[in-house]
């Protein structure tokens, strides 16, 4: 009997013993962390840093868009070819569906009609593509300027069916001509009227298009550009003008397009986005804009040489007064009709 109650007396020592030595460890550590707290706070303020001192609610998060600019779109000849050998009409964008969806919207230009029974044509410069793309267009979150010189290639019918698949598939378009009675094939001025402005908004960020055809394929005076310029561009945080200008193959943009660039910038534009040289030409700062003078091509079957094979995406990152971020990059085009990025 004497040896348990030995035994029970030891146990009781011993945990008696371990639980003072943890209440003397945890009340070590205790100090050590008040120590580092005020040696924190006291570096918090040598720095500036008054947060914990003054309670003052924590700044709301800038809201932002992300808008994602390419060049030209078209989906004849080859294009179509090759959707229709391959059976697969996501063909031509597949390799940028990554970056497509990482915009809010990407602005293009759709260089050609969609049309039912567009024929399978290799050559030519009569253009159209066929309607089976434009789920794929869709998804890619595209808007499209109609405004270039090979949109009326199969008549006023061509366009107003264009038109109409478009709006089926909820895909938005702009196109700020005002086309001759004689070209709109019985429609009423009106629903030509409704087109020539475009108004996106998301986040309270307001995003106007306007686009036109200088290249030849259309009839255009400036004073009607700079009056919907100013006409439409007070009532927006961003306008964007689509311009299809320059000669084709050019490296550098003609001084004619740098003086209206300029002009359009002074008179309220805040980027233009250029197409139709099928190469790319640079990029300018001026003022507070931005001259995109040509984003080269993006859905093209220009196989033949390498400048027509490569074109360039930007993606810009807008809160409602300012560019938070601009990236420029590089694509090529394989297999006639396959924009993949490069780097």
């Amino acid at each position: 009997m004497r040896v348990k109650i030995r035994i029970r007396k030891s146990v009781l020592l011993g945990g008696l013993l371990l639980a003072f030595s943890l209440m003397i460890f945890l009340v070590s550590i205790q100090i050590v962390g008040k120590e580092e707290k005020e040696n924190e706070d006291k570096r918090d303020f040598s720095q500036g840093v008054f947060s914990r001192y003054l309670s003052s609610p924590t700044p709301a998060p800038v809201e932002t868009v992300r808008v994602g600019l390419v060049g030209d779109l078209a989906l004849g000849r080859m294009v179509t070819i090759k959707a229709r050998e391959k059976k697969d009409f996501s063909y031509f964008l597949k390799e940028m569906e990554g970056w497509l969806s990482s915009n809010d919207i990407n602005i293009g230009n759709l260089e050609g009609p969609i049309i039912s029974n567009c024929p399978s044509v290799r050559e030519g410069m009569t253009f159209c593509g066929d309607k089976n793309f434009l789920d794929s267009l869709s998804k890619g979150r595209m808007v499209f300027s109609l405004a270039n010189n090979h949109i009326l290639n199969y008549g006023s019918s061509g366009f107003w069916e264009t038109v109409g698949e478009l709006g089926k598939k909820e895909i938005p378009w702009f196109y700020s001509h005002r086309l001759p009675v004689d070209k709109l094939g019985g429609r009423e001025d009106e629903e030509m009227e409704s087109g020539e402005f475009l108004l996106w908004e998301k986040n309270g960020i307001r995003v106007g298009m306007l686009g036109w055809d200088l290249s030849g394929g259309h009839w255009y005076q400036e004073e009607d550009i700079l009056k919907k310029v100013e006409e439409y561009g007070k009532d927006v945080d961003w306008l964007i003008v689509n311009l299809h200008w320059g000669g084709e193959y050019k490296e550098e943009p003609e001084e004619w397009r740098v003086e209206l660039g300029h002009r359009l910038i002074e008179s309220g534009v805040d980027i233009i986005q250029g197409h139709h040289p099928h190469v790319v030409q640079k990029t300018e700062e001026y003022e507070n804009g931005l001259i995109f003078y040509s984003l080269g091509n993006f859905v093209f079957d220009q196989m033949w040489s390498e400048e027509t094979r490569i074109g360039k995406v930007i993606e810009l990152e807008l809160s409602k007064d300012e560019i938070l971020r601009k990236e420029e990059k590089r694509i090529k085009i394989y297999d006639y009709s396959q924009p993949r990025l490069e780097g």
